[in-house]
């Protein structure tokens, strides 16, 4: 009797351990190990405000490859379309992104007249040029030279784009440029122009007239 106590004391620890907090866990990730873990704790905390929630999933577009700022170089390299970094709330059936992330070699010609006029625009002073389009987009352009096949490129331009039924009702425009400034440091680091790119530690508050 004793035997059949502690046989099904076993199984019952064994069932506890297999379907209870370690399987939970490995069905989500954290914010600060989402896009290559080059969230940092003030990105990581935007995107937790932005999503309401503390679990994500990463979404791979059927790439094969883990994203990470070596593929980010291996692509601003290549001519091959970007792999993006899209993430989604844990609990999300939507399909949509809470945010989605490209790097792209970009050669710079924007009239900065126009730009500050776009209604819903907010400017930091990030990169040599920085916005937000309400709270669903966001771009930067940072100096980082770029060779691929074809061409040499000046700048890198980084893209952010957030599906409006995703994000929170309390999500701000900063929110957005802290995380993209935040990846931005880490790719900007990895290709070693970090002293160039003038991107910020920590993003200052934007600004509607761009000043």
């Amino acid at each position: 009797m004793n035997r059949r106590i502690l046989a099904a004391a076993a199984l019952l620890a064994l069932t506890a351990f297999s379907c209870g907090e370690p399987g939970e866990r490995e069905s989500y990730l954290t914010a600060a190990e989402v896009c290559g873990s080059t969230l940092d704790k003030w990105a990581t905390k935007s995107l937790e405000h932005m999503g309401a929630t503390e679990k994500f999933k990463e979404e791979s577009a059927g790439s094969s490859r883990p994203y990470s700022v070596i593929t980010i170089a291996e692509d601003l390299r290549s001519d091959d379309s970007p792999q993006s970094c899209y993430v989604t709330r844990a609990e999300s059936k939507s399909g949509h992104p809470l945010v989605q992330v490209d790097f792209l070699p970009s050669s710079f010609r924007l009239d900065r007249k126009t730009a500050t006029h776009k209604k819903g625009r907010m400017f930091y002073p990030v990169g040599l040029y920085a916005h937000t389009a309400d709270v669903t987009g966001a771009t930067i352009y940072f100096k980082c030279s770029t060779l691929n096949r074809k061409t040499k490129t000046p700048y890198i331009e980084a893209r952010l784009f957030s599906a409006a039924n995703e994000i929170s009702s309390k999500t701000t425009p900063d929110d957005l440029m802290i995380i993209l400034n935040s990846m931005s440091r880490a790719v900007a680091n990895h290709l070693g122009c970090a002293a160039e790119a003038q991107l910020p530690s920590e993003v200052p508050p934007g600004e509607k007239n761009g000043q």
